[in-house]
C-alpha cells in the first residue's frame, strides 16, 4: 500500500472535515510548521511533509472539529500486544509508532468539553497501560501515517522506523467516560498543573501554544523556544517532553 492510500483509509476513519498537521524539527536548526487543513487540502500537504520529514523534523496530526469540543481521544505508547483488545475496546485507527510500539485513536459517539475528554484519555490510558503524560492533553496529538519517527532512539542501525497504519474502521465510536471519572481526572489534572494549587479553568496548553508561536514568529529558534519554555511553561514547566512538542 503507497502512502497517500493509507493516509486517505487514516483520515476516512475519523469523519473529520479539519485536521491539525504539524511538521516539529527535532534539532534547533528549523522551525515548526503548524497548519489547518480541511481534509481534502492534505494530499496537497504531502510533499511538503515529506522534504520536511526527511530533513529530521517529526510530523504529527489531530483531527479538530469547527467548535471547543473534543470529538477524539489518543491513546499513546501501547505495546504492540494490546493491538486486538484495542480494536475489541472500539479504536476507529491505530498506528505502529515504531518496533512493539502503538498509538490508538478512539472517536467519541458524542462529542464533549476538554475535561470529560481527558477523563477518557485517562481511562483508556490505564486500561491499555499506555504513556500517562500524553493522557493530560485532551487534545494530544499523534503521528501521520506515512513518515518515519525520527526519534534517535527509536532507530534500527541508521535506519529511522516507518509509521504505518495498523487498523481502521470508520464506522465505530465509544461512550466517553462518565462525569463523575470527569471529576476525579479533572481535579487530578488541576493539582498537577498546579503544584497542588485550585486552577482557574484556563487552557495552560493554548496559551503555552501561543506564547511558543509569538517568539518562533520574532525569529527564536525551536531550541531557544523550548528553553524558555522548559522555565516559562504555565501547564508543565520542566518536561522537556511536553516543551519540544508544543
Amino acid at each position: 500500500m503507497n502512502r497517500e492510500a493509507a493516509i486517505r483509509m487514516f483520515l476516512a476513519a475519523f469523519g473529520a472535515r479539519f485536521w491539525d498537521l504539524r511538521a516539529i524539527p527535532r534539532t534547533g536548526t528549523g522551525r515548526p510548521k503548524c497548519q489547518t487543513l480541511e481534509r481534502h487540502e492534505i494530499d496537497a500537504a504531502l510533499s511538503d511533509l515529506s522534504r520536511r520529514n526527511c530533513l529530521g523534523s517529526e510530523i504529527y496530526c489531530r483531527p479538530m472539529r469547527d467548535d471547543s469540543l473534543i470529538g477524539w481521544v489518543l491513546v499513546d505508547d501501547v505495546a504492540s500486544t494490546s493491538c486486538d483488545a484495542l480494536k475489541k475496546e472500539g479504536a476507529c485507527a491505530i498506528v505502529c509508532t515504531s518496533a512493539g510500539n502503538l498509538q490508538a485513536w478512539f472517536r467519541l459517539a458524542s462529542p464533549v468539553e476538554r475535561g470529560r475528554a481527558q477523563a477518557t484519555a485517562h481511562m483508556l490510558t490505564a486500561k491499555f497501560s499506555g504513556d500517562t503524560r500524553c493522557a493530560r492533553n485532551a487534545e494530544q496529538v499523534g503521528r501521520l501515517p506515512g513518515f518515519t519517527n525520527q526519534k534517535p532512539e527509536r532507530r534500527i542501525g541508521k535506519k529511522a522506523p516507518l509509521v504505518y497504519l495498523v487498523w481502521h474502521k470508520s464506522n465505530t465510536a465509544i461512550q466517553p467516560a462518565s462525569e463523575t471519572c470527569e471529576s476525579g481526572h479533572k481535579s487530578q489534572q488541576t493539582t498537577h498543573a498546579t503544584g497542588g494549587r485550585k486552577g482557574h479553568g484556563i487552557d495552560r496548553s493554548a496559551k503555552d501554544f501561543a506564547a511558543g508561536k509569538r517568539r518562533f514568529e520574532s525569529g527564536a529558534s525551536e531550541a531557544e523556544v523550548v528553553a524558555w519554555l522548559m522555565s516559562h511553561s504555565l501547564k508543565a514547566p520542566g518536561n522537556e517532553y511536553y516543551c519540544s512538542l508544543t
